[in-house]
């Protein structure tokens, strides 16, 4: 399990990857009311690998 923490000016978000298409998923730690989301694919591409902060952890108070 893999975290990835992005903290930017405008998107401040979590990404969960699992390695599989299936169990991936995300969530905007910028809305009202966060919740983790299913997301549909499982890599993180070298540019946005510029952006993330590596977790090993969930960073977030937000169980998944």
């Amino acid at each position: 399990m893999e975290f990835y923490l992005i903290e930017e000016t405008f998107a401040y978000r979590c990404y969960y990857l699992t390695g599989t298409t299936k169990g991936n998923k995300w969530i905007n730690l910028n809305v009202p009311n966060p919740k983790w989301t299913g997301l549909m694919w499982n890599t993180i591409t070298p540019d946005d690998n510029d952006l993330t902060h590596y977790h090993q952890q969930n960073p977030t108070s937000f169980i998944i």
